[in-house]
């Protein structure tokens, strides 16, 4: 991959009231994010933002919780989507440089991160 995505400075889960896992964030240094969430055909949705706000999917903000994850501060070195038998995105992997990965997949509907 190329320096495309760059460096993530922070990772996060976003949760809900309920304290469910309701997307993964990536704040990459140019101040864009890129956000993964569970659609509602059960496909994993992938958005590239031009900024760090929640998209307007995620709405109210004020109903969601951010929490930081492992990650920030390293340079995403590659993103390896993953699809389900039927061609469907169902998970994205993101490996950090030192190693680090941390995979974004779309389990019966919930989002799962591993």
């Amino acid at each position: 991959m190329s320096d495309e995505f760059g460096l993530a400075e922070s990772v996060i889960e976003v949760l809900d009231e309920d304290g469910d896992l309701a997307a993964l964030q990536i704040v990459l240094d140019d101040g864009s994010a890129l956000v993964c969430t569970v659609w509602t055909d059960w496909s994993l949705r992938t958005d590239r933002r031009p900024d760090a706000a929640l998209p307007d999917y995620l709405w109210p903000p004020e109903s969601y919780t951010c929490r930081p994850l492992t990650g920030g501060g390293r340079r995403i070195v590659a993103l390896r989507p993953e699809t389900d038998e039927a061609g469907e995105r169902s998970g994205l992997e993101v490996e950090f440089e030192g190693g680090h990965r941390i995979t974004a997949r779309s389990v019966g509907g919930d989002l799962v991160l591993t």
